[in-house]
């Protein structure tokens, strides 16, 4: 394992986007481990919350938002898209 991620799908998994895309790990006051990963799954979890929680006009795109383990790529994309298969959307 590598770390952990915070990304988003689209519906019908027709793309994926980062956390990272919006600049928001200056903000939780987070540090990101040498693979430019969170180091933990609590730390990721809890920066998740962080993101679920901020005010629309800050919010991240409304996809489903989750953590995925990062050991390598294509893995990574893979526990993704089974997690999504499995829960429901987190924003509507």
């Amino acid at each position: 394992m590598r770390g952990f991620e915070i990304i988003g799908v689209e519906f019908g998994l027709m793309s994926l986007h980062s956390w990272l895309c919006h600049g928001y790990e200056a903000d939780a006051g987070v540090h990101l481990n040498q693979r430019g990963l969170l180091g933990t799954h609590a730390q990721a979890s809890a920066v998740l919350a962080w993101i679920l929680g901020l005010p629309p006009e800050e919010a991240p795109e409304p996809v489903y938002w989750s953590v995925a383990v990062a050991v390598a790529v294509a893995v990574a994309v893979a526990v993704a898209v089974a997690a999504v298969a499995e829960l429901p959307h987190s924003r509507s």
